[in-house]
């Protein structure tokens, strides 16, 4: 009875009269307790009752009910209902019953699966608690990560700054290292030259070769401070000072008015460039000017500069002289062991003053004049063989102060460790405004054009083809006159210059060149 109440369950109760409700009952009954008459005569006249023809109406209601109920499935109950045999049983296969108890059983197997689902509802709510956790955590961890990754930018920046530091730093140490360099291989150069070079041919050659390059470096210092000390050693009538304009003047009289009005102009600026404030100036203050390429002038104008200045000191040079046979006189401790820029290698002892001065003042021509007659017998060493020819000349003055009167001033002689002794020295000095034209052209010979690079550069096969296809532009580039030819300030200035990249094989090329003309 509960498996029918329940199967009845599903359909929702019919208006049906009472006599038919009770008869399906009974029909009930019989499926599900497989009801059947017993007992011989009774099983045969047994007979259920008969139940009575529901009215149309009710019938059409229920079957319309039924299948509005089981949204277009057929009504099992349509077949009982719809049986109108008036007397006889409507038999109810078994089929159908079974196939109602299947019906019932999955509905209950869903309710039974439903309450399951419901019964796990808390493990849902502990998933859902579960995931909300996961959920704040991973908010968390992308605010960290957010955090660190301005933290790393931070650091990125701070990198960098560190980076730009290290690298003016590396610029610096790297501007030391190549000053160090420099002064280490200056002091190498004077060691090889003193003769502290390896043992063998080779330190024998070196020690030539840097005693040759120590001879051109002396005689180039010499010549250097010859021109910024002959006013002062000269006497007051060899002074070349002029003012601005007369400076002009010996310009124009030596270029005989052949100056364009351009060139005149650049004269002009030239001359208020080094003279703002219109003073006199000394022709080696020109003539030191006229050599700087910051000011800008051609090389036909340096020339005249040149000439002009070398002019008037051999012009002053000449004009103040003295008897050549007259005896030096010692020279006072504050005018040439003051001012004379002496080589390391010549030491001189403090001269003292005589206490006559009028006998210095008369004997200060006579010295001049007796050390230039000195020098003008000495003939300067040839370029092929300079250090033979300092080796001759050191030799020949040693044995020139050998003969010597014996000195009545132990002071007034100049210590020589086998170096050219302080008088020849002092004599070149003194001859130095005499050999400005000669020098002149050794400068001037030192002016090469493009094609003459080129030329000696091909010549040279330790410069490969690409080398000179890149020395071509920058030999261009080192003309920075713009007269077609290259001057040695122009090379220096193209060697200093960290834009200038040439093939390392060209620049020593170029430092020997820059060496072997001083």
């Amino acid at each position: 009875m509960e498996d029918a109440a329940a199967l009845d369950r599903r359909w929702p109760p019919r208006q049906v009269p009472a006599d038919l409700e009770a008869e399906a009952q009974r029909l009930l009954d019989w499926a599900h307790g497989d009801w059947a008459p017993t007992g011989g005569a009774a099983a045969a006249t047994a007979s259920p009752a008969r139940r009575p023809a529901p009215s149309v109406g009710v019938a059409a209601t229920s079957v319309a009910h039924g299948s509005s109920y089981l949204g277009g499935r057929e009504d099992p109950w349509q077949d009982i209902l719809n049986a109108r045999d008036a007397g006889g049983f409507c038999e109810v296969p078994r089929s159908l019953l079974r196939q109602l108890r299947r019906e019932g059983e999955a509905q209950l197997a869903e309710i039974a699966e439903l309450r399951a689902q419901l019964a796990r509802l808390p493990d849902l709510e502990d998933e859902v608690l579960q995931m909300e956790a996961e959920l704040q955590e991973l908010q968390s961890n992308c605010v960290v990560t957010a955090n660190e990754i301005e933290l790393r930018k931070l650091e990125a920046e701070t990198l960098e700054k560190e980076t730009d530091r290290l690298y003016n730093e590396k610029e610096e140490r790297v501007k030391r290292l190549e000053m160090l360099n420099a002064q280490a291989d200056e002091i190498e150069f004077w060691l090889d030259a003193a003769g502290h070079a390896p043992v063998g041919p080779e330190g024998r050659a070196r020690v030539e070769r840097y005693r040759a390059a120590a001879a051109q470096a002396a005689a180039e210092q010499a010549r250097r401070a010859a021109g910024d000390t002959a006013s002062l050693e000269m006497a007051s009538d060899a002074a070349v000072v002029f003012s601005p304009m007369q400076w002009k003047e010996s310009f124009q009289q030596e270029s005989e008015g052949l100056l364009e009005a351009s060139e005149l102009e650049d004269l002009e600026k030239f001359m208020e460039a080094i003279n703002p404030s219109g003073r006199s100036l000394t022709s080696d203050e020109v003539k030191a000017a006229a050599g700087n390429p910051q000011l800008g002038l051609s090389r036909h104008l340096r020339g005249l500069v040149a000439k002009v200045t070398s002019e008037a000191m051999k012009d002053a040079a000449g004009g103040g002289g003295a008897p050549a046979d007259a005896a030096p006189a010692a020279q006072p401790a504050s005018s040439t062991a003051s001012t004379l820029a002496v080589p390391a290698e010549v030491t001189l002892e403090p001269v003292e003053a005589s206490p006559d001065k009028e006998k210095q003042e008369e004997s200060k021509g006579a010295s001049v004049a007796s050390a230039a007659a000195k020098a003008e017998s000495v003939k300067p060493p040839a370029a092929s063989e300079p250090a033979k020819s300092a080796a001759a000349t050191a030799s020949a003055t040693a044995a020139k102060d050998s003969k010597a009167a014996p000195p009545t001033d132990a002071a007034s002689t100049a210590k020589v460790e086998p170096k050219p002794s302080a008088l020849d020295l002092a004599a070149a000095i003194a001859t130095t405004a005499a050999k400005a034209p000669v020098e002149e052209e050794a400068e001037e010979d030192a002016f090469f054009t493009k094609d003459e690079w080129m030329e000696f550069f091909q010549e040279d096969e330790d410069i490969s083809q690409e080398d000179l296809e890149v020395l071509d532009p920058l030999l261009v580039k080192m003309d920075t006159s713009g007269d077609g030819q290259i001057s040695p300030e122009e090379i220096t200035a193209a060697l200093a210059d960290p834009k200038f990249q040439m093939p390392q094989v060209v620049r020593l090329k170029l430092i020997e060149f820059m060496k072997s003309v001083g």
